[in-house]
């Protein structure tokens, strides 16, 4: 027994049920599935094989080292200049896939000449010819030639495949039907791209080398220019322009010394004698004075003016000697001054010729160091070139594969089981829908909504078996599901019970049969009718004796089976007008009626008996029970105990 509460129906998709749903067609999918996987061990078989060759080789990079050439040609590397011989592990994808290298590739391997990669085309259908002629048609001539040759690029590109191993080497893929032929391509294409890098590997070296020797023959022009400069320069301005350079500053430096001196006294002299010319000659004065023209207390100052030397000591000169001793001054200032400015002159020419000097001099250091590195380089390369070392090493040469790459068995296998696999679970579902079956007990249980739930399996003791028998031994294992449905139908207070079995292999009269002999005893008398054909029905007795409109074809202890008088099936009587005061006639006779049928008939016993109180007790299947009609008749008779399988 299962209560469900009820719940209100939503529009959300159910996951689970729809896994039910399909779990109901499991064998349905599961022979599509095997389908699919047939279908694709047929394609695994049947498609055209490809072999996939691999070869693996490595070229190591070579990089000179950079080095600077003189000034009027810039510093830079003589690498970025010329590429040098650096060479790219992977050949470039546009270089290997170009038609350049796929044209000289045929000459060695003869693309054109192979089926693989220029099929024999097929002729057009004569139909498609005769077309063309009647609407008149004109294709455009194309070149034979160029069509080729698309169509051997085209397939070429598709086929190859470059691809750097974790190690740095490059690996070729080349894919044929041919194994021999994948294998001699992929070991071709390694040839031409190792060749190439090696053509253009001495072709570098060999243009360095030609860039040096001119570079070279530059920079010993260069030596030989700025040596011959130096030469004539010290031949016109003597071997040594800075030892002049350094007197002649020197003398400058004397001259402005006295200049700057004789400059300071005859200042301080003016001063002095526009004091004397005043009278001012107090102390005060000689301070101020002192303060303005330190000088004045200087040994030299005095000297000059033939006063005593002592600081201490100071005494006005007379007038006369200080402006004496202020014109010998000012004679000596301007002397100094013209001396100053010629002296400045004489060393700006010396600096002049010190700085072409060291510019020369610095000019041929640097040719000097350009043609000594340029020798050394040239002598290098030179080396090197005649060396020409080994740059490349194959690991492994291209070998006929035994087995294809493509098609691939197990993949397309399993392409095809999920491709089963989905397309029998598409198509089972759209058929479950198309049916509209219950494919779960949950859903049956949600679409009965009543409040005894039992399944089944409980009562599969009980399927065909007579009323006789029922009453003389009833199953131990359904007493549990019959105790149940009894103590439903006592507490519902209704006489009337009304069983329908909709497509389900427990008919609705075998649950009569069980219900009445479980709750029959002495006091307690039951009627059971049956609406549905049944040869349980067609059992006559000496004894049969009618009951109203309807008559006793059997009775067992308190059980009576009735039928209509008429000779009409039962399930016509329930088109009859009067058919409920029929019931009515007899409800008084029996403690319970029960009132069976199955499939449609059962709809009509539902709609016969709408607006009485009556316990429904409903029995539905998975699968065969349609959730549209199984809805219907919960609708016209409200269910109280169902009973699912």
């Amino acid at each position: 027994m299962q209560n469900i509460n009820n719940s209100s129906s939503n529009d959300e998709i159910d996951l689970l049920e729809i896994i039910l749903t399909l779990w109901a067609f499991k064998f349905q999918i599961a022979l599509i599935c095997i389908l699919g996987i047939a279908f694709g061990i047929y394609k695994s078989l049947n498609s055209e094989k490809r072999y996939t060759a691999n070869a693996t080789y490595e070229i190591f990079n070579q990089s000179p080292a950079g080095l600077s050439l003189g000034p009027d040609k810039g510093s830079f590397s003589l690498a970025a200049v010329t590429g040098g011989l650096k060479t790219e592990n992977l050949a470039p994808i546009d270089q290997v896939m170009g038609r350049s290298f796929i044209e000289n590739l045929d000459k060695s391997v003869n693309l054109r000449d192979d089926k693989f990669y220029n099929p024999t085309p097929e002729a057009e259908h004569p139909w498609r010819v005769q077309f063309k002629k009647l609407i008149g048609w004109k294709s455009s001539i194309l070149n034979p030639n160029e069509i080729v040759w698309q169509g051997v690029i085209q397939k070429y590109r598709s086929t190859i495949d470059l691809t750097e191993t974790l190690g740095g080497s490059i690996n070729i893929s080349v894919t044929h039907n041919d194994p021999d032929r994948s294998a001699e391509i992929a070991n071709a294409i390694m040839r031409k791209i190792i060749e190439a890098s090696k053509r253009k590997s001495e072709s570098e070296q060999e243009k360095q080398l030609k860039y040096l020797g001119t570079t070279l023959a530059d920079s010993l022009e260069d030596l030989e220019k700025s040596t011959e400069n130096l030469k004539l320069f010290t031949i016109q301005n003597g071997a040594i322009p800075l030892q002049d350079f350094s007197i002649g500053a020197q003398k400058l430096n004397v001259v402005r010394e006295d200049l700057l001196l004789t400059t300071k006294l005859h200042d301080a002299l003016v001063e002095l004698t526009a004091l004397l010319e005043t009278g001012t000659t107090s102390d005060a004065d000689y301070i101020s004075l002192r303060k303005k023209y330190p000088i004045i207390d200087e040994v030299t100052f005095r000297r000059v003016l033939g006063q005593n030397e002592i600081i201490t000591i100071w005494s006005w000169p007379e007038l006369t000697s200080a402006v004496s001793v202020l014109n010998t001054l000012s004679d000596r200032k301007a002397r100094l001054e013209l001396q100053t400015s010629n002296l400045q002159l004489e060393t700006k020419k010396l600096s002049d010729a010190v700085e072409i000097y060291k510019t020369l001099e610095r000019e041929a250091e640097i040719a000097e160091a350009n043609y000594t590195v340029l020798i050394e380089q040239v002598k290098a390369q030179k080396t090197v070139a005649g060396f020409r070392p080994e740059t490349s090493e194959i690991y492994e040469y291209a070998a006929p594969p035994l087995y294809p790459s493509t098609p691939k068995r197990n993949k397309m296998i399993a392409i095809g089981g999920t491709i089963g696999l989905f397309t029998g679970s598409l198509i089972m579902y759209l058929f479950a829908i198309y049916i509209g079956a219950f494919y779960s007990g949950r859903a049956i249980i949600f679409a009965a909504n009543a409040r005894l739930v039992i399944n089944a399996k409980s009562l599969n003791t009980i399927k065909r078996k007579s009323i006789s028998k029922l009453i003389n031994k009833l199953p131990n294992r359904s007493r549990s599901a019959l105790r149940n449905l009894a103590v439903e139908i006592h507490q519902n207070g209704s006489n009337l019970v009304a069983l329908t079995s909709a497509n389900s292999k427990l008919k609705s009269v075998d649950l009569a049969f069980a219900i009445a002999s479980y709750t029959q005893s002495s006091n307690l008398k039951i009627a059971i009718i049956n609406f549905s054909e049944d040869k349980k029905n067609s059992k006559h007795s000496n004894d049969n004796h009618t009951n109203g409109p309807f008559t006793v074809f059997e009775e067992v202890e308190q059980v009576s089976i009735l039928q209509p008088n008429n000779n009409s099936k039962p399930v016509e009587m329930l088109a009859e007008k009067d058919f409920q005061k029929q019931i009515e006639s007899i409800q008084s006779k029996f403690n319970y009626i029960i009132l069976c049928a199955d499939n449609q008939d059962g709809h009509s016993l539902a709609g016969a008996l709408t607006g009485q109180s009556v316990v429904h007790i409903a029995v539905a299947r998975r699968r065969k029970t349609k959730s549209q009609s199984f809805n219907q008749l919960k609708k016209m008779l409200p269910i109280q105990g169902l009973i699912y399988e």
